[in-house]
């Protein structure tokens, strides 16, 4: 269930929301679990805890926050909804190093650096649009990927998808920047977003997907940062997220650090979305 108030969307294995104007939950799966640990996967501090019976958010007894209570499943915890930084060390670019960039400096896509993708079909999501060459262009410094209205092998519609698969990777220890504006109009879903190079634990979402910022043209200037696996995914209604409010149709820089307790998403230098699990597995 996810807590759209008080800044709490996204926090991951909410069984029920237990008020209106705090980030105050039934939070499940909680056997050897504190709240403590519950708050952080969501990169938020607890406030208080206690012990629930009977699913209906009253407390039974007040627990600390590190605490954990026996073989009870459910806990009700109370997170702060500020986040906190997963690392006290702030990300500094002057004493970081530079592995991989593009700044579109020419008039072309670089092949030796991006993959573009051709074809419709759907690709899983019930995409309407036919993927071209001829949608992505490159001049004065920017990469333009437009979408049309226009007939296109059987489709209706154009548009463009870059990757960079077998070209560049990432993971723990990076942190990707990209600076963008998208448009802000319904039937638009663009977003920056990384998949796995192999699928270890097999297809989607059993082996995750990170996006770094998605704008969903129905949802009016508002930006998500997702984590999706196999126990977190929208499919299930447990897809962990931050969100934030802007006017997406400016530029603005989205950044996603992944560091080894979690991941964290931020624009324009402000922190608006954690995960970092309790219990790592396949999951």
């Amino acid at each position: 269930q996810d807590v759209g108030s008080s800044g709490c969307s996204g926090m991951p294995d909410v069984q029920k929301k237990c008020s209106d104007d705090s980030c105050k939950v039934l939070a499940g799966d909680m056997v050897g679990s504190s709240c403590d640990e519950f708050c952080h996967r969501s990169g938020r501090k607890c406030v208080s805890a206690w012990e629930e019976a009977n699913n209906d958010c009253k407390p039974q007894r007040a627990l600390r926050c590190d605490q954990t209570f026996g073989t009870t499943s459910d806990l009700l915890c109370m997170c702060a909804p500020q986040l906190v930084r997963l690392s006290t060390r702030a990300f500094s670019a002057a004493s970081s190093n530079l592995v991989w960039s593009d700044e579109f400096a020419g008039w072309s896509v670089d092949h030796s650096t991006w993959n573009i993708k051709t074809g419709g079909g759907g690709f899983g999501n019930n995409e309407l649009q036919h993927y071209t060459h001829h949608s992505s262009k490159v001049s004065a410094g920017v990469l333009r990927i437009t979408a049309k209205c226009e007939e296109y092998d059987n489709e209706h519609y154009t548009s463009a998808k870059l990757t960079t698969k077998h070209i560049v990777s990432w993971g723990p220890g990076h942190r990707v920047e990209v600076r963008a504006k998208v448009p802000a109009a319904k039937g638009t879903w663009a977003a920056i977003w990384m998949l796995p190079v192999n699928n270890t634990y097999g297809s989607w979402p059993a082996s995750g997907e990170i996006d770094i910022m998605e704008a969903v043209g129905c949802t009016e200037n508002k930006i998500f940062g997702t984590v999706h696996t196999g126990a977190y995914n929208h499919m299930h209604n447990t897809q962990a997220y931050g969100s934030r409010q802007l006017q997406v149709a400016e530029w603005h820089t989205y950044a996603l650090q992944w560091e080894e307790e979690g991941l964290q998403w931020f624009v324009d230098g402000e922190l608006f979305g954690s995960f970092a699990p309790t219990h790592r597995s396949s999951e």
